[in-house]
């Protein structure tokens, strides 16, 4: 006969957990013990005291979060769990055992002092030299939202889905009048219920939305019902409700310096309040050479013209491409498919604009237009037979039915002409192209180890205000974790 041990999960067992023995000084877990003493949570406390039993130390709930955030666990539920199961979790969070709801409301509650201990992190971080401040790259990245795909749609899409669900209401209940059988009766009405509750869902969304739409631009904005601060976005090659996530990025050490979520499409407005809110951290903050201005890198989804004249402006040392990043490093002459106003020369004598083609045809003679509302000049070149002895006819005239060629020139960019010539030149030089390499390991790199290292691409909460906090939560996790492989 084989022998066997015995079997016996319900005996006692007498044990001592040290943890400062399971994880001594140089692990992760002991490292971001010491950072939360140092950080200061007093913001935390300024609540009124309804009495009842004590909240939970400020120190343990963000300990619990980080260390979460950093395995990749975003459940609170999975965290509550873990309080009680997993040691690491345990030292954490100084042995405190929260459930997942409370976890849940200090989130929601605390998005001014989460949004503080982000900052102090960075001040942290610039006291230890970690951050330098002197090259920084500004991107962005879509994370989903936590809203459902059914739910999205512009105001029209949902009010004839309003229409068509009013139909299926009336004709269910006039087949559940007529019919006889009890339970072909019960499935009927259940199906009434259920289209009746999203009818209202739908009809409370339009009442709330008719406000935002008449403020919104010409250009109607699908929205969704679910989270009404979501918008659709292209993510990877498909459309999907999301937020744009932006970060800063400092060159030394990679640490994150600045964060910002917005439901805008694309990155062209974000610039300018990216920098700024860049500006106030990097003021008060130590180890900052002030004298040496800081380079900001980003991608030609910043450029506008708008963006350039503000960056000339105020004197900022910006790189911003104004085409993709091949053919920014690509000296090569490009092939061009038609000819536009970027291909001619504007000069400006007296009061007179004359614009020259390509071909070194000058024209003087133009109109004032309005184009999406601006003030624009139009040039026009009517007698193209001399046109046909020039190289650019294919791509100019050639291709044209009435042979009539039409340059438009905002008034806007005529009169900021220097500027905009000026910082397109500096970006031609072999010292902007160098200093440009560092943007995409600058910006990409934060990206990459968030969305598949920590695992996090949803939104596990709604609004943009919540998403900020996470957002907030996660980069100070990540920042955390940098500071721990620059520390060891």
């Amino acid at each position: 006969m084989t022998r066997f041990k015995n079997y016996s999960p319900d005996q006692l067992m007498m044990m001592s957990l040290n943890l400062s023995d399971t994880y001594p000084e140089g692990t992760f877990e002991r490292f971001l013990v010491e950072m939360l003493q140092e950080i200061d949570t007093n913001g935390f406390y300024d609540y009124e005291d309804k009495g009842g039993e004590s909240p939970f130390n400020p120190k343990s709930m963000l300990g619990i979060i980080f260390y979460g955030i950093i395995r990749g666990e975003f459940s609170l539920r999975k965290m509550s769990e873990n309080c009680h199961t997993h040691t690491g979790y345990m030292l954490v969070s100084g042995y405190a055992t929260p459930n997942y709801s409370t976890i849940g409301r200090f989130i929601n509650n605390h998005h001014d002092e989460i949004r503080d201990v982000f900052c102090q992190l960075v001040y942290l971080a610039s006291e230890k030299g970690f951050i330098d401040y002197t090259t920084v790259g500004i991107d962005g990245t879509k994370i989903f939202a936590n809203a459902s795909k059914e739910y999205s749609g512009s105001i029209e899409d949902f009010k004839k889905r309003e229409k068509r669900l009013k139909k299926k209401i009336t004709r269910f209940l006039e087949k559940s009048a007529k019919s006889i059988d009890e339970d072909e009766t019960k499935r009927y009405n259940k199906k009434i219920m259920k289209y009746k509750k999203e009818r209202q869902k739908i009809s409370d969304f339009l009442e709330r939305a008719k406000k935002q739409y008449k403020s919104a631009e010409k250009k109607e904005i699908k929205q969704n019902i679910t989270d009404p601060d979501c918008r659709v976005m292209k993510t990877g090659g498909s459309v999907k409700e999301a937020y744009n996530a932006q970060s800063v990025v400092d060159s030394k050490s990679e640490i994150i310096i600045n964060t910002e979520v917005s439901n805008e499409h694309n990155d062209k407005s974000m610039f300018v309040p990216m920098y700024e809110k860049t500006q106030e951290v990097m003021k008060n903050r130590p180890n900052t050479n002030l004298e040496n201005k800081t380079k900001f890198l980003a991608d030609n989804g910043y450029h506008t013209e708008e963006t350039v004249i503000y960056i000339s402006d105020n004197k900022i040392d910006a790189y911003i491409p104004e085409g993709s990043t091949k053919n920014f490093y690509d000296d090569k002459e490009k092939k061009r498919k038609r000819l536009g106003i970027k291909d001619c020369k504007i000069e400006k004598e007296g009061s007179q604009v004359i614009l020259e083609c390509p071909g070194g045809t000058r024209v003087d003679h133009y109109y004032m237009a309005k184009n999406k509302g601006k003030d624009c000049f139009r040039f026009t070149i009517r007698d193209c037979d001399h046109c046909q002895a020039c190289t650019h006819y294919k791509i100019c005239v050639g291709n044209l039915k009435n042979k009539v060629k039409e340059f438009e020139l905002k008034k806007r960019t005529f009169d900021n002409l220097e500027k905009l010539k000026k910082f397109s030149d500096k970006l031609k030089t072999k010292k902007a192209k160098k200093i440009y390499r560092k943007r995409i390991r600058l910006a990409e790199s934060p990206f990459a180890h968030i969305k598949e290292i920590f695992k996090f691409k949803k939104f596990y909460r709604r609004g943009l205000e919540k998403s900020n906090t996470v957002w907030n939560l996660v980069c100070a996790a990540y920042n955390l974790r940098k500071m721990y492989a620059m520390a060891i």
